[in-house]
């Protein structure tokens, strides 16, 4: 009598699966941090950093989704100042209010700086960013 084998897999089925991936690689394209994204998939950091050691493409796909997530975070400073300038055209703006911008703006910096230092790297004192009619805006900062 001949007993047959069984192809099923043995022990904790995997959490990597494309779905999953894809709305990791989402989430960090919206801006939202590596740790928050895979919370959020259920996902631990480990796990993930092993999958990125694995897998050259995802590692690619990652990278690329954290530069675009930077990108739509400091677009979110240029919005936030034209409405901050757009307001101090109707009343005038408070100490805290400007101490608040600054420090936001300074929390964006710093994140970037740790995503993609070569860009925003923090040798960098000032950013500039362009509206959408071109005007020039130009943030700097003391270190």
């Amino acid at each position: 009598m001949k007993k047959e084998l069984s192809t099923k897999k043995l022990g904790r089925p995997s959490v990597y699966n494309k779905t999953r991936i894809n709305q990791i690689l989402e989430d960090l394209e919206s801006g939202m941090y590596a740790k928050d994204a895979l919370n959020k998939a259920g996902i631990a950091w480990s796990t993930f950093r092993a999958y990125l050691r694995k897998d050259e493409d995802l590692n690619k796909k990652y990278y690329e989704a954290r530069a675009v997530g930077i990108d739509y975070s400091l677009s979110t400073v240029d919005e936030k100042l034209e409405q901050l300038i757009t307001e101090s055209k109707v009343r005038k703006l408070t100490l805290p209010e400007i101490k608040l911008l600054e420090l936001w703006v300074k929390q964006k910096h710093f994140s970037a700086s740790k995503i993609s230092s070569r860009l925003y790297g923090t040798d960098k004192d000032r950013m500039s960013i362009k509206t959408a009619d071109d005007t020039q805006i130009i943030i700097e900062w003391q270190k």
